[in-house]
């Protein structure tokens, strides 16, 4: 149960910053009643589902500003305070049976929409069930859960309609505001927007045909064909969901991603380093003999001090493959033969990354600390073939591409490039004679080995040529490689709007601004930028101040990994190898004539170019 539900005075914590009266200036806020008929309600109604705090954290409510201050909106009004002692990186807080869940795919979801989970996306059918559950109204099963769920909410959607972000012209299943989007103008994280409203058009038409096109009946046009209606149910979906992978046996056996609305985990912030996933499944230990062992969803924060609200990384989990134990059943009959059975994998999990693109999506914020596993995708301009006659699609530079993993791996780090990038940047900088070498190699190796064949092991199939290309080609062509990502680097480095002053100049006015970001002084050479969109005198929205951290983030994401090419080129090439890059012009290696351009084809460095990769 909920200890502050219960009227515990001990448990009421407020999640207020700072404890000097003198630094609130206007005072704070009143304090709001709590618990409220809804806390009650929510709190008898986990009960009911068997949930349980262990006693590390507590319900309560979070303050969300100063009086009068309207540019506070978190649309959030309940959080998890750690309540007596310090809270340890994946410590579990809450517990509770996959009853008080809504998870697609699952029985209760039902064959269409489990079928739009595994053909298109586990989200968008999650986000379809809470407009089912949500219809039924406070009758449902899970309508104390929803009502406490779906109402903190409101105050976000209130600014959002205001500013006609979410008008029936251009609804956005994002938790930004249309000030915080014009904030990411010229960066990464506004391309990933701009590329996941997009996609979001083109998902919406295919969960339309899966769904009310085939189904009217059960999934009514005037609900589920209006896309404002499911673009909300998204955003909350994305905003408050859990990920995990889930296996289903129907004939044969796959594993999926689930997508799950978990109450308690539903109201905790992202936090990118905490260490395990927000909410993971276990079989129960307890229980007499001859009992059957129950599947019990828990939730898991990272580290904080007593007081402090409870964050988790909300990032999927993912199966580690080298874990024997698959999973346990969530079905009662799961065997008898011939049912479809969903099996909860419950061993081997770890957190899969969320770039801080991606966070700001989805939650309005990147996030407390520094995201150790932020990256930026970068995507070759173009893929041409290097042989000169007719070959088969074995023999081009494309097919050796697309050898080095999916696009959205080709990433850059604060320590670099990511391996399947070094392999697609090497692949297309070597020459023809080193390509045609690089192809040849990798057929021998797929014929000695059946799982590093194409057609059976994806995995394997890709890490072939990764693994092939983590070492350089040649020293010309290490040069090359080296060139093109200095170049490309460099010039998106350039391109961005705002410099690190400007944003560092606008994040010290920023409501309860202490921040890594925050601490050092504007250059006077750029006051010019003050003539910008934002007016560095006024105080920021969170959402739009955690889009200035974002690009701020992501610029010096972008310096560290340019950092790391530079110590690389100063210490790998050899002697007689010179390495002279001029951005956007390529680079002169003074080697030999033909090895005078850096890469074949290039790479993409205008935003508008970069924008199409997720």
């Amino acid at each position: 149960c909920l200890d502050a539900a219960r009227g515990d005075p001990d448990a009421s914590t407020v999640g207020a910053v700072g404890s000097d009266p003198e630094s609130r200036d206007p005072p704070p806020a009143p304090l709001p009643s709590f618990p409220t008929e809804a806390d009650t309600a929510f709190a008898a109604w986990l009960a009911s589902k068997g949930g349980a705090f262990t006693g590390a954290g507590v319900w309560s409510y979070v303050e969300t500003g100063r009086a009068g201050d309207g540019s506070i909106v978190t649309g959030r009004n309940r959080g998890v305070f750690a309540k007596n002692a310090a809270v340890e990186n994946g410590d579990v807080v809450f517990e509770t049976g996959l009853d008080a869940a809504l998870i697609v795919p699952s029985e209760r979801a039902g064959p269409i929409l489990n079928a739009v989970a595994t053909q298109v996306d586990p989200e968008w059918a999650l986000a379809m069930l809470l407009l089912r559950e949500s219809n039924v109204g406070p009758s449902g099963p899970y309508a104390p859960f929803l009502r406490m769920a779906l109402e903190e909410l409101d105050d976000v959607r209130g600014k959002a309609e205001d500013s006609t972000f979410f008008s029936s012209s251009d609804p956005r299943a994002t938790a930004l505001t249309a000030d915080a989007v014009r904030a990411l103008r010229g960066t990464y994280a506004g391309a990933y927007h701009d590329a996941m409203v997009r996609k979001d058009r083109e998902t919406f038409k295919r969960v339309y045909e899966l769904t009310t096109r085939k189904f009217p009946a059960a999934f009514p046009e005037k609900t589920f064909g209006d896309y404002i209606k499911v673009a909300r149910a998204l955003q909350t979906v994305r905003a408050k969901g859990v990920r995990f992978p889930i296996e289903i046996v129907d004939g044969s056996v796959g594993v999926y991603t689930a997508a799950a609305l978990v109450p308690v985990a539903h109201a905790l912030p992202h936090d990118p380093n905490g260490a395990e996933p927000c909410v993971g499944v276990e079989e129960e230990a307890r229980g007499e003999r001859g009992e059957r062992k129950k599947t019990r969803l828990v939730v898991r924060v990272a580290a904080a001090q007593p007081g402090e609200e409870l964050r988790c990384h909300r990032g999927a989990a993912v199966l580690v493959p080298e874990t024997n134990e698959r999973g346990v059943s969530s079905d009662e009959g799961a065997s008898r033969k011939g049912e479809r059975r969903f099996r909860h994998v419950s061993a081997g999990l770890a957190t899969g990354a969320l770039t801080d693109a991606e966070s700001l999506f989805r939650f309005g914020s990147v996030g407390v600390g520094r995201n150790a596993r932020d990256a930026v995708v970068l995507t070759l301009l173009e893929k041409k073939d290097f042989t000169t006659e007719d070959s088969d699609e074995d023999d081009s530079r494309a097919s050796l591409l697309k050898r080095c993993g999916p696009e959205s791996s080709r990433v850059l780090t604060r320590d670099g490039p990511s391996a399947e990038l070094w392999c697609a940047v090497r692949a297309a900088t070597a020459d023809d004679d080193e390509a045609a070498a690089l192809v040849l190699k990798l057929k021998e190796k797929d014929a000695s080995s059946d799982e590093a064949s194409g057609r059976g092991d994806k995995d394997a199939f890709h890490s072939a040529a990764v693994s092939m290309l983590r070492r350089p080609v040649s020293a010309n062509a290490e040069a090359r490689a080296l060139a093109a990502l200095l170049e490309t680097v460099a010039a998106i480095l350039d391109g961005y709007p705002t410099s690190d002053a400007r944003d560092e100049a606008l994040l010290r006015r920023a409501p309860g601004s202490s921040s890594e970001e925050d601490d050092e002084e504007e250059d006077e050479d750029d006051k010019e930028d003050e003539e910008d969109e934002e007016d560095v005198s006024l105080p920021l929205a969170d959402d739009v101040a955690e889009a200035v951290r974002c690009r701020l983030r992501e610029k010096r994401l972008l310096l560290d990994a340019l950092n790391g090419l530079q110590r690389a080129a100063s210490t790998t090439l050899p002697a007689d190898v010179r390495l002279d890059v001029v951005a956007g012009d390529g680079a002169s290696l003074g080697v030999a004539a033909d090895a005078a351009t850096s890469p074949p084809g290039g790479f993409e460095v205008k935003k508008a170019a970069y924008e199409k990769e997720l």
